[in-house]
């Protein structure tokens, strides 16, 4: 059925959506909005000839086409970007497209995913035909400020030049107005009788509806004003909302913390996006005083936290993201000492003046004895950590370690037994668990280094890096790269398929993130029926002698160092990716827990927005969740270095960071070149299913060796964050994938589709 602006009445209001609507009360109460028709349905061949009537009467003009859910634009709900609009629509087979288009984005997954977010029904879509404005300058009225909902006095008008769009989906910062900040300069050539107009008619339209208003408007090439859309204000659809959090989160930080603080993200480098709360809340209590990384630091013979010691966690949320407090972590290595962690190049030690006092002085002998003790523990020692590092695992895998997914088990517990099941795998995961692997990932540190500095001296500044980088290609071979082996091999029968699951089912893509399914909950969908696109990429040969036979190219004085430090290096980073291969199955066990404990709870997947504290105490707010996942949603698009300081979080919020160069400089972690297309993936498990083209780059803000079914689909890799030591770069140069990390934002500053040159030798993306 297709209406027009003028046939649409108050009755036709829960029937055509509150765009179609909104524009029909306007236009017929004498609002200058583009003329449009609304259509219920895609039409008949009939109709389409008096759409084509229709627009022929309008003149040479372009038309848009614009979806109107009913709820849509509602009180309660925006829809915001989840369905499609179709601009600048030039003939009428494009016109055709674009309206089927539109009414099949109601099954598009994000669409989907934001009537699950809000707990709405699935919306009767509407598609709005209308004229196109070409705009000079385009924007929002605001009738009342929404981030001061307390002061409805306060208009806002937000600008930017060209099409809306841009505002929207926050690609370009807009001019703001206000009634409080008056502009007397306005901007290139944006007049004032423009604003004096806006003003105007938002105030006519907020009068019309009787409360306040979020109004888009768009000025053509000849100065006219056209209002586009009229909705209620609501805290959810508004950019200055955005602003707001941002604003007050950046405030936070300033007000808690010295500009000299300093925060690392390297320990959570894999971690993709913000973690849910409870995921946050199991690792922030690893980094507490009775953590396994106190612990991991007293086995190496740190200071640590002190006994008895009721110390905040060293784990903090930075615009929602996961990063340690390296100011907090200073006094946990040497005692009070006048030094300050420095980040770059990596973080180190350096002497304070400003911590320089009587109680830092009379401690001084102190510190310094147990700094000795320590590098001489570290040096002399690392052997023997290794071996105390085996047996544990072996402990571990005995004793404390069980491995079921037995969801038919857990509904036979009782509520408190299942409580108790909980806490007891988050005790084990946060204090014993992880105690080793840290151990593990601190020797890594300090080895790396020791080798980097002996490979300067032998093959010079420039080589050391990837000369480094092509021992780990052809010198590891790791847990995480015989669980690829079997993989592939398991897509071949239904045992091997089984096997696999027995062995690795408690990985997961994005494994850190608790409410991520593990791969044996995902069952067949893992493993593709459908093998006709599927590739294989042949394994990296182990070379061991390739390396020693580099070694004897060193100096004479340096090689037998070399040749030790390689191969407790080696050792170090093989036993890390074992240990993690058995810490993440109590911590899929925790997962499973809290699945069930949120279905008897109808809570479900929800309840991976409580943390665990929440949860022991049985204590759940939707308010809560609804707030912690707007935050989720707006910080997602906020990525800052992987150690980063409030002077850095500053200057990337104003944009003050360039990336539009046609070269971008990272560092190489898997070597080799490649040249590919461009595939950003924030959402792993939503690209298990799909089918790639032969020369895709994956481009994430991190991965996990439980990316595996991508990479083997990859012919690149570049991320965020992770260094050379990281397990993506393990499992890329395993894989002979070419991979560069340290491009930061790199998830938002490429784009699908475009080609690019990576060199993973020397750090390297050409944009072609």
């Amino acid at each position: 059925m297709i209406k027009t602006l003028d046939t649409i009445t108050e009755d036709h209001k829960e029937s055509v959506g509150g765009k179609a609507y909104s524009l029909a009360f306007m236009h017929q109460r004498g609002i200058f909005v583009p003329p449009a028709i609304v259509l219920s349905e895609i039409p008949t061949a009939e109709e389409w000839q008096g759409i084509k009537k229709w627009w022929n009467n309008l003149g040479e003009i372009s038309l848009a086409a614009r979806s109107s859910a009913v709820g849509e634009d509602s009180e309660d709900f925006s829809f915001a970007g989840q369905f499609i609009s179709i601009l600048d629509i030039q003939n009428f087979s494009e016109l055709e497209n674009a309206v089927v288009t539109c009414f099949n984005s109601l099954k598009r997954k994000s669409g989907q995913a934001y009537q699950e977010f809000f707990s709405h029904k699935a919306p009767k879509m509407n598609v709005v035909i209308q004229q196109m404005v070409e705009p000079q300058f385009s924007g929002v009225f605001f009738s009342m400020d929404p981030t001061k909902q307390e002061d409805n006095s306060q208009w806002v008008v937000e600008m930017v030049e060209g099409v809306g769009e841009t505002l929207v989906s926050g690609q370009v910062t807009p001019y703001y107005f206000s009634k409080k900040s008056y502009p007397e300069d306005l901007p290139h050539k944006f007049k004032k009788k423009y604003l004096e107009e806006i003003l105007k008619q938002g105030e006519k339209v907020r009068a019309y509806y009787d409360f306040h208003i979020d109004m888009e408007w768009s000025i053509d090439m000849q100065g006219n004003l056209w209002i586009l859309q009229a909705r209620p204000v609501t805290a959810r659809n508004s950019q200055s909302s955005h602003k707001q959090i941002i604003d007050w989160e950046l405030k936070r930080l300033k007000n808690s913390y010295s500009e000299e603080n300093i925060w690392d993200g390297q320990t959570f480098a894999e971690w993709t996006g913000v973690p849910s709360e409870l995921t946050f809340s199991v690792w922030q209590k690893a980094f507490a005083a009775d953590g396994a990384y106190g612990a991991a630091l007293k086995e190496i013979g740190y200071a640590g936290f002190r006994d008895g010691e009721d110390k905040e966690s060293l784990l903090e949320r930075v615009f929602g993201r996961a990063y340690l407090n390296l100011s907090l972590l200073e006094p946990l290595y040497f005692g009070e000492i006048p030094f300050n962690i420095v980040a770059d190049p990596r973080p180190h030690l350096k002497f304070s003046w400003k911590k320089l006092t009587l109680k830092s002085l009379f401690l001084a002998p102190l510190s310094f004895f147990r700094m000795l003790r320590v590098g001489w523990r570290v040096q002399s020692y690392r052997k023997d950590y290794i071996d105390k590092a085996e047996k544990a695992l072996i402990q571990f895998e005995e004793k404390e370690l069980k491995y079921s997914y037995a969801p038919e088990q857990y509904e036979k517990w009782t509520s408190d037994q299942l409580l108790k099941e909980i806490n007891d795998a988050e005790s084990l995961f946060t204090q014993k668990a992880l105690k080793w692997p840290f151990v593990l990932i601190i020797l890594i540190e300090s080895t790396t280094q020791g080798l980097e500095k002996f490979l300067k001296k032998s093959f010079g500044e420039n080589g050391s890096k990837q000369m480094l980088n092509e021992w780990m290609s052809h010198g590891l071979h790791t847990e995480t790269m015989a669980m690829y082996d079997i993989f592939n091999e398991s897509e071949l029968t239904k045992d091997k398929v089984f096997n696999f699951y027995s062995a690795y089912g408690h990985r997961a893509t994005g494994e850190l993130e608790l409410s991520h399914p593990r791969w044996i909950e995902l069952s067949d969908t893992l493993f593709k029926k459908d093998k006709k696109n599927k590739k294989y990429i042949s394994k990296k040969v182990f070379d061991e002698n390739y390396i020693y036979d580099k070694i004897k190219e060193a100096p004479l004085l340096y090689r037998q160092v070399l040749k030790e430090e390689w191969e407790i290096l080696r050792s170090l980073l093989e036993l890390r990716e074992t240990w993690k291969m058995q810490i993440m199955k109590p911590y899929a066990r925790l997962r499973w827990y809290v699945l069930e404990l949120g279905r008897r709870l109808n809570l479900n997947n929800e309840v991976f927005w409580y943390s665990l504290d929440e949860i022991s105490n049985m204590i759940f707010d939707d308010i809560n969740v609804l707030e912690r996942k707007q935050k989720s949603k707006i910080f997602s698009h906020i990525n800052f270095p992987t150690v980063v300081s409030l002077e850095q979080i500053e200057k990337s919020l104003k944009g003050e960071f360039n990336h539009s160069q046609k070269i971008m400089e990272g560092v190489g972690i898997s070597p080799g070149m490649v040249y590919g297309e461009i595939k950003v993936i924030k959402d792993p498990q939503k690209e298990m299913d799909e089918d790639w083209p032969e020369n895709i780059i994956i481009v994430a803000e991190a991965t996990d060796p439980g990316w595996t079914p991508l990479f083997q689909k990859a012919k690149g890799i570049i991320v965020s964050k992770g260094g050379v030591l990281s397990h993506c770069a393990i499992v890329a140069r395993e894989m002979a994938l070419p991979a560069v990390s340290g491009v930061n934002n790199c998830s938002h500053i490429f784009k699908d589709g475009q080609k690019v040159w990576l060199d993973g030798s020397h750090g390297r993306i050409s944009v072609d």
